[in-house]
């Protein structure tokens, strides 16, 4: 009776499966534009192998990287407001110059026809140290922005690296559950079961190495 009933509770677990299957099946066939009744038989996806380098990896990062080009950007901001701060030592220089023609003359003393030109020039010589203070803030903000220029990259290669550790944790248990896999062969009564779970977990290993 024991015997009986384990046998009709497998059935029932055997019928919601398959019936599962069947569903899932046609919903695949759906997707992908086969017709309802197709078949699919499941292949085990070959393995595949990443070839990209670290170095490789972390310079491609870094130059892709948004966070780089922002704070790259704002480093050549910095260092335009320095190199403009500097002018203020500059003295504000100013030219100008004309003819002037008189018909009659309004003033006797100057020649009818005569051209002219002048120059002026301005400096703030007693500032109170605005300038040194307006150029040393500057030159600081020149200073912060290419150190976090520096930090920035460093954060991208550091997760470059802890990408390629993950990359590498993931391959070694793909390739340990292959070979896992591989030791069922033989489909007898009695490893059935432990050859499914193999293979579940070997595809699962090569989902996550491939998303690594």
């Amino acid at each position: 009776m024991e015997h009986d009933a384990a046998f009709v509770e497998a059935s029932k677990q055997l019928v919601a499966a398959n019936s599962e299957v069947s569903e899932l099946t046609q919903s695949l066939n759906a997707l992908i534009g086969f017709a309802p009744g197709t078949q699919l038989i499941l292949a085990v996806p070959e393995p595949t192998t990443e070839s990209v380098s670290l170095p490789q990896a972390t310079q491609q990062a870094v130059a892709n990287s948004l966070e780089v080009v922002e704070a790259e950007q704002t480093l050549v901001k910095a260092k335009a407001a320095s190199k403009l701060s500097k002018l203020e030592y500059i003295p504000a220089v100013a030219v100008m110059g004309g003819y002037l023609s008189q018909q009659q003359p309004v003033l006797p003393l100057l020649p009818n026809d005569f051209s002219f030109i002048g120059v002026t020039a301005t400096f703030n010589i007693f500032d109170f140290g605005k300038r040194e203070k307006t150029v040393s803030e500057r030159n600081a903000q020149v200073a912060m922005a290419e150190a976090n220029v520096a930090l920035v990259k460093q954060k991208v290669a550091a997760s470059v690296l802890k990408s390629a550790l993950e990359l590498q944790r993931s391959q070694k248990i793909r390739d340990l559950t292959r070979l896992l896999a591989a030791g069922y062969q033989e489909p007898t009564l009695e490893n059935t079961s432990a050859r499914a779970g193999a293979e579940a977990e070997m595809l699962q290993a090569e989902l996550d190495y491939r998303s690594a």
